[in-house]
């Protein structure tokens, strides 16, 4: 991808602050453009206004399911989709194998470290042309 960091926007969502700020603190540390959402319907409203360049999201979610948020952005654009999901313990593997079906091109399983994170981004964004 010949575009810089800087010009590349991540649409972050999770209604859960604590890995929604450490993700948005990773990102943004690393240079990208980073808007955050809490969850899917608000991170459809963003996606309508401007498609992100990356979208990275929870599956479990009050406000928005991660998985509709995946199927609605697949109809609209071909755009790299990381799935992340804690879960509960024993279904989080089950929720991020659901995502993958319904269009997620990768997955991280929650918690996670920051450098899995910037290698699943580059590798998602390189896919990109």
């Amino acid at each position: 991808m010949d575009r810089e960091k800087s010009q590349l926007t991540i649409l972050v969502v999770d209604d859960d602050q604590g890995p929604l700020l450490f993700i948005e603190h990773v990102l943004s540390s690393a240079n990208y453009s980073v808007l955050t959402a809490n969850g899917g319907d608000e991170a459809m409203k963003l996606i309508n206004q401007s498609m992100p360049d990356l979208l990275i999201t929870d599956i479990v979610m009050d406000k928005g399911e991660g998985t509709e948020l995946i199927i609605k952005v697949r109809q609209m654009s071909n755009i790299p989709i990381l799935a992340i999901s804690g879960g509960n313990i024993g279904y989080g593997a089950d929720y991020l194998e659901m995502a993958l079906k319904a269009g997620a091109n990768a997955s991280l399983s929650k918690p996670f470290y920051k450098m899995e994170l910037l290698d699943k981004v580059t590798e998602l964004l390189s896919l990109q042309t």
